[in-house]
């Protein structure tokens, strides 16, 4: 018998990001943009890494402050809701 080959691509993550299993750099455009300016000279890696950090702390933070926000009231349900059925 036959093995039987996957014809679909798997999945799996890296640094939070979706990547493709046939390669991050031909896939991941965070990564690609990274490859592009380094090896460009526009800017250096340790540029990028303190966007990175950055940005990872407006996340913590935006993050947190959803955590702490109490629910919304029942009423407000329906409440900004741009659709009607």
């Amino acid at each position: 018998m036959s093995e039987q080959k996957s014809t679909s691509r798997g999945r799996t993550f890296l640094a939070g990001r979706v990547i493709s299993n046939y390669g991050q750099s031909s896939i991941d455009c965070i990564v690609r943009f990274r490859t592009r300016v380094t090896e460009t000279g526009l800017l250096e890696a340790k540029q990028l890494d303190a966007i990175d950090k950055e940005v990872d702390g407006h996340i913590a933070g935006a993050l947190a402050k959803a955590k702490a926000a109490p629910y919304p009231k029942p009423e407000a349900l329906f409440t900004d809701v741009y659709a009607t059925y």
